[in-house]
Order: C-alpha cells, then sequence, then structure tokens
C-alpha cells in the first residue's frame, strides 16, 4: 500500500467531511437508506466523471507508477470547480465520506475492459447492504439492496442492476432497444494492493481509455451529458443533440458550461493526449 493509498483508506478529519457536504448541499444525517440515497444522487449530480485529472496525472510522471489520488487534493480541486475524476478517484473519495458518516463500507473491483477495471462500493446501512456505483457519471443515483434487481429510467436510456450468481451482479444498459452487459460487479471485497494495482493499470498508455481519450460524463435531472473526444452529445427527454468540438475555446465553454468545471484544465490534457498519440504512432512506425 502506497502512502496516498493509506492517506485514503485512513479516517477522514471532520473538517473534511464538512467541506464534503458542503459541496454536495447536504447535512451530516445519521445513516439511512433515505439519507443514503441523498448522498449517492447528490455525488453523481454534482462530482464529474472526467479524465483530465489522470491524463495530467500521467504527464507530470511520464514513466513508471503515478501517484495514488489524494483525497485532500481532491476535494479541494471538487470544491473549486477544476476537476472530477474517474472511478478510482470518486469510489474511494465517496467511500471515505460514508464511512465518515458511519456507514459500513466495503470496496469493490468489478469488469468493464479487463477484471477490476471498475471499482464500486458496497454500503451497510440499517442491516442491510447495498451495491452502490457513484464512478461512472451514469444516473445510478439509487442504492441497489444486494439480492434485488433495479431498473433505472432517464431521457431515454436504461440501466438494470441485477444477480447473477452468488459473488457477483451485472450492470445493464440500453441505449436502443436492447440490453447489454456493461459491467459485472465482483462482490468480494477488494485488497487495497489489487486496487492500486488496477489503478496503475489504467495509467498505462494504450490499456484503456483513460490516458488516452478525452472522456467526460454528467447526470442531472435535466439529462445527460457524454464528452467522448471532440463529439458532445446531450441526452434530453426530447431526444439527442450531437456538437462536433473544435479548437480550446470551444472545449473550455463545454467544460464550463456544461460540466460546471470553468478551471478545469482541458486544453493542457488535449496538448497531453496529442504528443502522447504522436509518440505512440511514431514508435508503431
Amino acid at each position: 500500500m502506497t502512502a496516498s493509498t493509506a492517506a485514503m483508506d485512513r479516517p477522514a478529519h471532520p473538517r473534511w467531511i464538512d467541506r464534503y457536504l458542503g459541496l454536495l448541499g447536504l447535512p451530516a444525517d445519521p445513516p439511512s437508506v433515505g439519507a443514503l440515497t441523498c448522498l449517492v444522487r447528490a455525488q453523481i449530480g454534482t462530482v464529474v466523471f472526467e479524465n483530465v485529472t489522470a491524463i495530467l496525472r500521467r504527464e507530470a510522471v511520464p514513466e513508471g507508477s503515478v501517484p495514488d489520488p489524494d483525497p485532500d487534493d481532491l476535494l479541494d480541486a471538487w470544491i473549486a470547480g477544476r476537476g472530477g475524476g474517474v472511478c478510482f478517484d470518486l469510489a474511494p473519495m465517496f467511500r471515505r465520506l460514508l464511512e465518515g458518516l458511519d456507514y459500513g463500507v466495503t470496496p469493490l473491483l468489478t469488469q468493464i475492459s479487463f477484471p477490476g477495471s471498475h471499482h464500486a462500493t458496497l454500503v451497510t446501512c440499517q442491516n442491510e447492504t447495498y451495491l452502490v456505483d457513484v464512478g461512472g457519471g451514469w444516473p445510478l443515483w439509487q442504492p441497489v439492496p444486494l439480492g434485488a434487481t433495479v431498473e433505472f429510467g432517464h431521457v431515454g436510456l436504461g440501466f438494470r442492476l441485477r444477480p447473477d450468481g452468488a459473488d457477483a451482479y451485472v450492470q445493464e444498459r440500453r441505449m436502443e432497444a436492447d440490453w447489454a452487459v456493461a459491467c459485472t460487479y465482483d462482490l468480494r471485497p477488494a485488497s487495497a494492493d489489487a486496487r492500486s494495482a488496477a489503478y496503475q493499470r489504467h495509467q498505462r498508455a494504450g490499456e484503456t481509455w483513460v490516458v488516452g481519450n478525452l472522456t467526460m460524463v454528467r447526470s442531472s435531472e435535466d439529462g445527460i451529458d457524454r464528452l467522448r473526444d471532440d463529439e458532445l452529445v446531450r441526452y434530453r427527454r426530447d431526444g439527442k443533440t450531437v456538437e462536433r468540438l473544435d479548437g480550446d475555446a470551444a472545449f473550455a465553454r463545454v467544460a464550463s458550461d456544461v460540466f460546471g468545471l470553468p478551471g478545469l484544465p482541458v486544453a493542457a490534457a488535449r496538448r497531453s493526449l496529442g504528443a502522447l498519440h504522436r509518440a505512440r504512432g511514431a514508435a508503431i512506425q
């Protein structure tokens, strides 16, 4: 376990918890299913899923292991509107908050691309255990009681979580007419070493999209916004719109106006991605 992994897993200071709750706009209520649901919904609606932070983390340390997420640095960035994170930022932060509010928490690793490529949490509350996934930006804003099948619908998109044997859950998504498996959750506790190894694998160029494609997702009451490289797709109740972005000013506008991150260094991340792609292309040739 590295020093910063240990920092993320250490109990949170009351001041840190107060600042986090202030960001979410919620009080420090005693643990309950209702309070947990409010926390999950506020987390997903407030903290943006984005990989600019991961790209620049990799750029700062071009070779070897990158630093693990630091809870103080991340919270500062969230409050200042200059960052969000991917699942290996979002899930540990939210788990740390819940633990500080006296919920029982267990870290999980799940599979989207490689085994352990996604990060979620089991939460114990009022003698029941719930699957909570705040790490993808999608509107999974209802804690799922273990054993139950729960279906979410939002702006024409469907999300379903269901049991798959004794130690797994499946997340399915419906974009058009058919359901497709998007993620498989391993319900067994994930060790700190396994979590660190999966996080570092995401930070290797060419391994996954995390340091290879610009990505942002945010779910709100109004809809879902998704940026992938230069394509912004906005899902609303009356349909979807697609916009192609060109130039730093357009990306800065979208980061601020659509995703609520006026301080996000998206231009720096785009330059870093361009250099990475050129270097990889030259290496392949």
